[in-house]
């Protein structure tokens, strides 16, 4: 889903998506393995904007 994006707008959007359905069901203690990883697909997949992206993403605080 990441790599198919083609605006800003919806990178950012399925960004958010993905990252916070993660969370949601694994918590964060393996989120930056997750990170990782998925950075590591979305550069094979030519797609570096979206992999610095994920690396600055930070889940939202609970309130």
């Amino acid at each position: 889903m990441i790599a198919s994006t083609l605006t800003q707008s919806s990178l950012m959007q399925a960004i958010g998506e993905t990252l916070s359905a993660f969370v949601a069901n694994n918590g964060t203690g393996d989120l930056e393995g997750f990170v990782l990883v998925l950075g590591e697909r979305l550069i094979k997949r030519d797609r570096a904007d979206a992999a610095e992206m994920i690396g600055n993403w930070k889940p939202a605080e609970s309130r």
